[in-house]
C-alpha cells in the first residue's frame, strides 16, 4: 500500500499517524515536482527550438497579471512581498508561454530557498533601452547540492535568451538577487 492509499480507504489511525502519512504524501509531491523541474529544465537547454511566436506590448500589459499571480501565491505561502513597481509604458517583445515559465521558476525558487521572516522586494529596472524585474530576497539555508535551484536559474536565462532578453543572478552573502530584463522597443513616431 503506497502513501496516497490511505486517503483513499477508511483510516482508522490516531491523528498523528494521518499527519505522518499526509507529510509524506507532501514530500513525495515536492520531490515529484523538483524532478519534473529537473526534467524540464534539461529539456529546454537539450531540445532544438521550433519558431518562437513573439508578441508586442507594454510592460504593465505584461507583467500586470503574472507578477500579481505571483504575489497572491508568494503571500499563500507565507512570504512577505514589497512591490516597488511604477509600471512604464515602454513596449518589449515576448512570447507569453515563455514569461508564464520564468514566473513559475523564479516564484518557485523563492518558495524553496527564501527566508520568510524577510520580504521579498520586486523592483522595476530600466534604463534608455531596457525594462524589467528585480527579484530580492535572503536566503534561509544553503543546500550542499543547488542542482535543481541551478537548473532552475539554467532554464530562466535560456527561455529569457529565446526572447532577446538578459538574466542576471548575483548573491551577496545571504541575500539573492536574479534580475530579468528586455530591450525596449524604441518608437518610429516624432
Amino acid at each position: 500500500m503506497d502513501d496516497t492509499d490511505t486517503r483513499t480507504k477508511p483510516v482508522f489511525c490516531d491523528e498523528g499517524k494521518q499527519k505522518t502519512y499526509l507529510e509524506k504524501i507532501h514530500q513525495k509531491a515536492l520531490l515529484i515536482k523538483e524532478r519534473s523541474d529537473r526534467l524540464l529544465g534539461y529539456s529546454l537547454t537539450a531540445c532544438s527550438k521550433e519558431e518562437l511566436i513573439m508578441e508586442s506590448d507594454t510592460f504593465s500589459e505584461v507583467f500586470f497579471d503574472p507578477l500579481s499571480e505571483a504575489c497572491g501565491y508568494l503571500d499563500q505561502n507565507g512570504f512577505k512581498v514589497d512591490l516597488r513597481i511604477s509600471w512604464p509604458n515602454q513596449k518589449i517583445m515576448y512570447n507569453s508561454d515563455h514569461i508564464a515559465r520564468v514566473m513559475d521558476n523564479i516564484v518557485s525558487n523563492i518558495v524553496k530557498y527564501a527566508d520568510k521572516r524577510y520580504p521579498v522586494v520586486i523592483s522595476q529596472t530600466e534604463d534608455d533601452t531596457t525594462v524589467g524585474l528585480s527579484f530580492q530576497n535572503w536566503i534561509i539555508r544553503q543546500e550542499s547540492s543547488q542542482e535543481g535551484f541551478n537548473v532552475g536559474v539554467q532554464s530562466i536565462q535560456s527561455l529569457m535568451k529565446e526572447m532577446d532578453g538578459y538574466c542576471h543572478n548575483y548573491q551577496r552573502q545571504n541575500i539573492y538577487s536574479i534580475e530579468i530584463s528586455f530591450p525596449v522597443i524604441l518608437s518610429t513616431h516624432g
